[in-house]
């Protein structure tokens, strides 16, 4: 559907990085997982697991004002978001747009280096995320 875009990840909420990690060091090792970052301008920490060779489950930890993420946690819902990069940002999201993506909100994430990335959302996939290739 986005030929130009590349996976990076699938966003999952989790009540605790740390307990999630915790809970699974018999199934994944400490080196799959990415150090935990702090994304102040979405009031979540995140963490990316290595699940294979191309793709991470990013970790999605709401911050205690994060109202949005806390509810759908609450709900039992966790995975909620696909994340994909592009190099050609500006062109990525005038494409989304055209696809019937409704733009949703931009920002610089600590976790891709101060990249831009931005939230869209589509009637049947829902949230998608493009982050700005590094």
């Amino acid at each position: 559907m986005f030929p130009d875009l590349v996976q990076h990840h699938i966003g999952c909420l989790v009540a605790s990085i740390a307990e999630f990690k915790t809970e699974n060091s018999n199934v994944w090792d400490d080196d799959k997982f990415s150090r935990v970052y702090s994304v102040s301008s979405q009031d979540v920490k995140v963490c990316f697991l290595q699940i294979s060779s191309d793709t991470c489950i990013e970790l999605v930890e709401p911050g205690a004002a994060n109202q949005p993420l806390s509810k759908l946690l609450t709900k039992g819902i966790t995975y909620y978001h696909i994340g994909f990069k592009s190099d050609r940002f500006n062109e990525s999201v005038n494409m989304l747009i055209n696809s019937n993506c409704k733009f949703l909100s931009e920002f610089k994430s600590e976790a891709f280096a101060g990249k831009r990335c931005a939230f869209f959302y589509h009637p049947h996939i829902r949230l998608i995320e493009l982050i700005e290739s590094e």
